[in-house]
């Protein structure tokens, strides 16, 4: 196992960090991720951690994996593509959480908006155009329009109220839900026409 300590000195001493410690605590990177550099093990080290210590010694990522990994280039690369693959998808994941509540109640707020073109937030729905883009762009699609009457799909459909009904019924769509590709992310919330009736 090669020794890159000397080399990493050199780049914290361009940078103006004087010590592990401060290189960690500027990068929020732990001690045992940096010991991995000094190793010469940067291809087991997370992108995203590697993207802080990049950032703090001004250098690559392309670079810093170079000097401090003993990989061939060509396995370099995979490793680089499957981290970056990675983050890519944790960064979708953490995203959709934080959204979870709005992705579930906006489109509700936005249907009771456009049935009263009196009410002042009509003016904020073009606002809203960036959210569509940005699931357009990740691939995921609501299951059904707000508003909308389909049949019920147990599979996609979560049943508010206490109405009994059968797949293939028609139902009222109360909340969109969501699906990326094949994957079911949030089900639609529907309630049965029949019991709509009766309370309206």
């Amino acid at each position: 196992m090669a020794d890159h300590t000397q080399e990493l000195r050199q780049l914290m001493k361009e940078a103006g960090i004087s010590s592990f410690r401060n290189l960690s605590d500027r990068s929020e990177v732990s001690l045992n991720t940096i010991t991995k550099l000094r190793c010469g093990q940067a291809d087991l080290i997370y992108y995203k951690d590697l993207d802080r210590l990049a950032n703090c010694l001004k250098v690559a990522i392309a670079e810093l994996i170079s000097k401090f990994s003993d990989l061939k280039p060509q396995t370099q690369n995979l490793q680089i593509a499957q981290s970056e693959l990675l983050t890519k998808l944790e960064f979708q994941q953490d995203v959709l959480i934080k959204l979870e509540s709005m992705l579930l109640q906006l489109p509700t707020v936005v249907y009771a908006i456009s049935k009263n073109p009196d009410l002042p937030a009509r003016n904020l729905l073009p606002l809203l155009r960036p959210l569509d883009n940005l699931l357009q762009d990740w691939g995921i699609e609501a299951i059904a329009t707000v508003g909308s009457e389909v049949d019920y799909n147990p599979k996609l459909h979560q049943l508010m109220g206490s109405e009994s009904i059968q797949a293939g019924d028609r139902v009222l769509v109360r909340y969109t839900g969501y699906v990326k590709e094949d994957q079911l992310l949030y089900r639609a919330r529907v309630s049965s026409i029949k019991e709509q009736t009766i309370q309206n």
